[in-house]
């Protein structure tokens, strides 16, 4: 038990890392300069900067923007209008893995297994999963 919650551990981490690898990679020096939702963090970034607005606006500028955009620390570039997209889209397979672990163990979808379509590719009879899935209707009425 303890070397299957290593070893999902380790493939877990594995492949977030590599998404967030592939994400970083020359991020950058991609072929679209920029889309219009990364163009907005240099927007929040000029406002905050902003000499003619007054103290109490700048502030609650960055209190409202300052933690979406990372280039007030990263200053103006298109490395950092893009990472908050970055990591955002590494961190989906990461919860998707969480909530999908935490469904799995609550509402024991196990027994569910063998009677859904997606048993197909490892039954030994593959069409005989979908034919008791389709004309189990007890499945679907509540």
């Amino acid at each position: 038990m303890k070397k299957s919650k290593t070893f999902t551990f380790i493939a877990v981490a594995l492949i977030f890392i590599l998404g967030l690898f592939l994400r970083l990679y020359r991020l950058n020096i991609n072929t679209p300069p920029l889309y219009a939702d990364e163009t907005g963090h240099y927007l929040y970034q000029a406002l905050i900067n902003d000499p003619s607005a007054s103290i109490f606006i700048r502030a609650i500028r960055l209190i409202l923007y300052g933690p979406l955009s990372y280039t007030w620390f990263l200053g103006l570039s298109t490395f950092a209008a893009r990472l908050p997209s970055a990591i955002n889209g590494s961190l989906i397979g990461l919860s998707i893995f969480l909530f999908a672990k935490v469904i799995s163990q609550k509402l024991k979808f196990k027994k569910w297994l063998p009677i859904s379509e997606f048993y197909d590719e490892s039954s030994l009879f593959p069409h005989s999963s979908n034919v008791i899935f389709y004309l189990s209707p007890s499945v679907f009425i509540h």
